[in-house]
């Protein structure tokens, strides 16, 4: 029962609770001067305090585990082990791989039923599943990069990089300055009086046709150019994708790297290839003027075609063969 105490004063109260915590509790309570405390008011004092009375602690209790709670910590604490001496053994920083690791283990754990006992643990947890888990790692590592690879160097990866548009302007220039010169042997023997329309047209055919000819000619010779710089371009693709399928854990791969390579290549194709392209042309001449003249003479008849300053034709041609359409990058004729 609680006991009921004065609340008046307050001095008294802070005495009598100090009573309470040193007497023995099994004798009755008073008041300074003697009086027995009980229900009701002691002297000089007036309205009461209810003091709860003291109640015993409990002491917390402990519960042992089940026999599947102990063989799944076992079975975890042994899969974590695994995973660690892996780890170790290939050199890897195992905190690196934890957080999958942990999600492996719950992905196991979660196709369990509770109950299932020590053996159906043991089964489900491999006693390689360290090195399990981190050779699946490694595989999905592998297929992503390889993925990268196959994606950026692709089957037209080299065409599209190193296109044929890098040789058309040399290409272009080329032709139209040799069929210029050859143009102007006509030109003169049209001013001479030496060569007719129709034959003037049929002489400008004839060359037309052979610039036709030998532009098909010297795009095979540019595509022979070009097509060693994409051969590398091909190159550096099998490379990264040989890198990304070989790849392991601990070890690094960017695809950067191999695109820095190709940009690179590129760049050389771009700038090279012209140069290339003019050296394994060579001098030879571009464009057959005798048979122009000869076409031009067909059309228009009888014509005395000696009369068509070949003499300055010849000599023109000489000195530009003398000084060379040029090699390498120099690219001048």
């Amino acid at each position: 029962m609680p006991v009921t105490l004065p609340n008046q004063n307050s001095d008294f109260i802070q005495r009598l609770l100090a009573q309470l915590d040193m007497r023995d509790m099994s004798q009755p309570l008073t008041n300074g001067a003697g009086h027995l405390i009980g229900t009701g008011t002691s002297p000089g004092l007036t309205g009461s305090t209810t003091v709860p009375t003291p109640t015993t602690p409990t002491t917390p209790t402990t519960t042992t585990p089940t026999a599947d709670e102990a063989a799944r910590s076992a079975a975890i604490a042994r899969a974590q082990l695994s995973f660690d001496q892996e780890a170790y053994r290939r050199g890897l920083d195992g905190s690196q791989y934890q957080p999958q690791f942990q999600s492996y283990i719950d992905r196991i754990l979660g196709g369990m039923a509770p109950g299932e006992g020590t053996a159906r643990y043991d089964a489900a947890f491999s006693p390689n599943v360290g090195s399990d888990f981190l050779n699946d790692v490694q595989s999905n590592a592998r297929a992503n990069y390889s993925n990268q690879a196959a994606s950026t160097f692709n089957p037209s990866f080299a065409q599209d990089r190193v296109g044929t548009s890098i040789l058309d302007q040399t290409i272009t220039d080329l032709l139209s300055r040799e069929q210029s010169r050859a143009t102007g042997t006509l030109d003169r023997g049209l001013a001479r009086g030496q060569l007719n329309q129709r034959g003037y047209d049929a002489g400008i055919s004839a060359l037309g046709n052979q610039r036709t000819a030998q532009e098909a000619r010297i795009r095979t010779l540019g595509g022979d150019v070009l097509s060693q710089y994409r051969q590398g371009l091909n190159d550096i693709g099998t490379q990264a994708r040989n890198a990304a399928s070989g790849y392991t854990l601990g070890g690094n791969f960017d695809l950067n790297n191999y695109l820095s390579q190709a940009d690179n290549l590129v760049n050389q194709a771009q700038t090279q290839a012209p140069g290339r392209l003019l050296e394994t042309i060579g001098t030879s001449p571009l464009f057959d003027l005798a048979t122009a003249r000869q076409n031009a003479g067909q059309a228009q008849g009888a014509i005395n075609l000696r009369n068509i300053d070949v003499n300055e034709a010849l000599a023109r041609r000489a000195a530009a063969n003398s000084v060379g359409r040029g090699l390498g990058s120099q690219g001048a004729f």
